[in-house]
Parts: structure tokens; sequence; C-alpha cells
């Protein structure tokens, strides 16, 4: 999943062993190079990976576009491999406007309950991270943000068949507490979150380090992640110094599945999938005898409702088995 250049000096090595034993030598002294290149090839492969042991790691995950189902299982999969690798950080690079709901409070508490530090970065210049991007931002063990980038306008809206509506009352002030929650536990102004919330605030990197929302201007992730370095952060009630000098970064690339659901779980595709879907099922019964109306409408109906996340993918595979024998 992950793509890391590496040097060796084996195919030169081989090259040499092949030109030596093209030459007619006895064979102590064949078995003596054969010993000594055999050795050589070990001490190299150790020196290597001492090298990469003390050398810092840091994972990136991207989130981009419409924060999906899609995207929950990607930055859980990422998480989950970064927690196996042992890697010093991971940094999650945000240009989103928003999403989910669901799918961002899977990626919250991912995040807050990572035992590798999450850095989140607002990243390039121009990208944002708007509405969930908001809470996703806030949720990093350290949060930072490129110059010319802007973050905030996180009041909830509903989308149905008739368009968007700001979401009621109650709602709101659940997720400006849950928003003030996330940024008292990751050393944020729960204030200024909460108006993320309930003001639609919007803040530019200069203001939001200002109000204390993110942690480190930076213009790049070289310039990041010497700024990181040597800075504590506190992971399960455990403070861990950030070794990021130098690291060497791996970059996720989206599964086949992650990028489907993605694709799926936008929530203009999956509404319309949704529309399609049930007149489809309306016209079948309303005409009964040609099948194409209902089988239409029941597989974007399936397909709408798996971009929403209502079910898994194993239950997804035996819906759309169970419609082919139907």
């Amino acid at each position: 999943m992950y793509n890391r250049k590496e040097k060796t000096h084996l195919p030169e090595l081989r090259q040499k062993i092949v030109f030596k034993v093209a030459i007619p030598i006895p064979i102590p002294i064949l078995s003596l190079i054969l010993i000594f290149a055999f050795a050589f090839v070990i001490i190299n492969t150790a020196t290597a990976g001492a090298r990469d042991t003390d050398s810092p790691v840091v994972y990136v995950l991207r989130i981009e576009g419409t924060i999906t189902e899609g995207t929950a299982m990607d930055v859980q999969e990422g998480l989950a491999e970064a927690e196996d690798a042992n890697a010093d950080a991971i940094l999650i690079e945000l240009d989103t406007p928003g999403g989910l709901v669901e799918s961002t409070l899977k990626i919250t508490e991912a995040i807050m309950n990572s035992k590798v530090p999450v850095i989140t970065y607002v990243t390039p210049r121009g990208a944002i991270a708007a509405s969930a991007g908001s809470f996703i931002l806030v949720s990093g063990n350290i949060a930072a943000m490129t110059p010319g980038t802007t973050i905030g306008a996180a009041m909830p809206v509903s989308i149905g068949i008739s368009g968007r509506k700001p979401a009621d009352n109650k709602t709101v002030k659940f997720f400006a507490g849950h928003i003030a929650s996330i940024a008292n536990s990751s050393g944020k102004n729960e204030t200024q979150a909460k108006l993320f919330v309930t003001e639609n605030a919007v803040l530019n990197a200069d203001k939001a380090l200002q109000r204390g929302i993110i942690d480190i201007i930076a213009n790049d992730e070289s310039e990041l992640l010497r700024m990181v370095d040597g800075r504590e952060v506190s992971i399960g009630g455990t403070n861990i110094t950030m070794r990021t000098w130098n690291a060497s970064l791996y970059h996720k690339r989206e599964s086949a599945r992650s990028s489907l659901l993605k694709l799926l779980g936008n929530p203009q595709i999956a509404v319309i999938l949704l529309i399609v879907g049930l007149y489809g099922l309306i016209f079948g019964f309303m005409s009964p005898g040609t099948y194409v109306p209902e089988m239409i409408g029941a597989i974007c109906l399936v397909l709408s409702l798996y971009g929403m996340g209502l079910f898994t993918v194993n239950m997804f595979g035996v819906l759309l088995i169970i419609i082919a024998v139907i």
C-alpha cells in the first residue's frame, strides 16, 4: 500500500560475483570469496535495517473532496497500518468542503483513539477544511495550516429530496458540544471551536493560530515536520516526544473498495440513486411483467444505501446476488 525507495548494492554485487566465478579459480579460494561476499551482504542488510529503524517514519493520508464512508474506511485502514508498522507519526492532509456526519464521526473517533500521534494539516495553499473538515482538523494531536487556507463553517445541514436545509436547534447544540469536547481533548480552544458550529465562524491560518485552533503554520510538509519534531503530545495519558526530523514518508494509496464507496457515498449521487431506485420500484409495480424497472430500481436503491454506509461490503454483495437470482 505504500511506496518507499531504498538504495541497495545487491545488483552490483551479483555482477561482481558472476564475473569472478567465470574465471577458473581453485575451489578453496572460490569458497572464501563466496563466504566473504555472503558476509558482506548480511552486514550491509543489517546496517540498512538499523538505519531504517533509527530513521523516523511518517505515514501520510490525504482527505480530499467530499467526506464519505469511503473516506472513513480509507482513514481507518491507514491508521491501523501505521500502528502495525510502529510509525512515529501520521500526517493527515486536508482539503475538503465537508461531508457526511456519520463518516466524520468515525474519522474523528479513529484519530482520537490512535496509538500513533496524528498531525492534521490543511494544505496546499487555497485548500479548505470546511464543515466536517473542521472537526477532523481539531481532533489531531497537532493541528497545522498552510498560509492561504481556511477552516470553519461547520453548522450541520440535512440533505433530502427537497435539497439542503439547516439542521434543527437540538442537532446544532449537540455538535457544538461535541466539537468543544474534541477541542478540549486535543488542547485546542473550545470556545472558538463551538463558534464553527453555532455561528458558522470562518478563520484563516493566522487567526486560527491566534485563537488556539491550530498549533503551527507551515509552508509545506518538510517545514511542518521540522517544526513538529521535539514537541510533546499525550497519547492515552502518556506524553510522547515527536520524532519527525528527516522522516521517511509513506503515502497511502486508496483501495478499490474505498474509492467505490467514496463515489457512491457522495451525498448528491446517493440521493440521485435513491430517487431512481424508488421510482424504478414504483414503475415496476405499476406495470408488472417486464421486471426491468424493478431490477434497475432495486440495484440503484442498494447502491444508494451502501453509499450511505447503512450496511457492510459483505451485505452489499449478498444483496446484489439476491437481486441477480430474483
